[in-house]
């Protein structure tokens, strides 16, 4: 199906399938058992202070941490901007986060970077509005966290927030990095850090230390939630 948002049948079809993913999801999500494993105190407090910071999680986690954000994140009335492609995928995500009361800026690390930067600083400036970021999309590698994360997190002052995700059962979808899909009433788990802020005055070889720290700490947090629940990474499994 051609998903061409500059033609009136494209815009139809996108519209019919964000629909459909939105009931989709909003039903599927309801049967999901969400547990805060590790860093719940961290999460409650993100959403008690409603000050911005940089959410991110591996792409291959956007389905059960879309049901995260649906069912706890938008209710507690945080403002959310989520940063997506300037390509066709990103057309899907735009409008469906769009459909949910997010901004939305486009652009990404290899396409209008500098124009997402300034989208998103503009965002946190005037509306306190917290980035959704996938640091390894928007095609990989799967799970190398990406340096401009941390710039624009240094551009907002927002603090860096990693969140891992892991489903119980669920299905893995035939893309680039192997999509965790959880099915009905599947147990997922969700670990967080402490969000935290990356210091403006770093230095390249500061910068990249940091970068990799980070990396690490959201495969760790990713590790802990496959373990809480007897999952294993998707890009694992033969």
């Amino acid at each position: 199906m051609r998903l061409d948002p500059t033609t009136r049948l494209g815009r139809f079809r996108l519209e019919a399938l964000v629909w459909f993913i939105d009931l989709l999801l909003r039903a599927l999500s309801r049967t999901w058992k969400i547990e805060l494993v590790a860093g719940g105190e961290a999460f409650e407090e993100v959403l008690r202070a409603g000050r911005p910071v940089v959410f991110c999680f591996w792409h291959n986690r956007i389905v059960p941490a879309a049901g995260l954000l649906l069912r706890r994140v938008l209710p507690a009335g945080m403002d959310l901007t989520l940063v997506a492609s300037a390509s066709r995928d990103g057309e899907l995500s735009t409008r469906f986060m769009r459909h949910h009361g997010a901004r939305v800026v486009r652009g990404s690390s290899t396409r209008g970077g500098a124009r997402a930067l300034r989208g998103v600083h503009e965002v946190v400036r005037r509306h306190g509005s917290s980035p959704i970021l996938i640091p390894d999309g928007p095609k990989g590698p799967p799970y190398h966290f990406k340096a401009g994360v941390l710039r624009l997190a240094q551009l907002t002052g927002a603090p860096v927030f990693n969140l891992g995700f892991a489903a119980e059962r669920h299905w893995t979808v035939g893309t680039w990095d192997r999509m965790v899909f959880p099915k009905p009433f599947s147990r997922v788990a969700v670990t967080v850090a402490p969000p935290r802020p990356v210091p403006r005055d770093l230095d390249e070889e500061a910068l990249e230390a940091d970068r990799a720290a980070r990396e690490a700490e959201l495969a760790a947090l990713t590790r802990q939630a496959e373990t809480a629940v007897g999952a294993r990474d998707p890009l694992t499994v033969a």
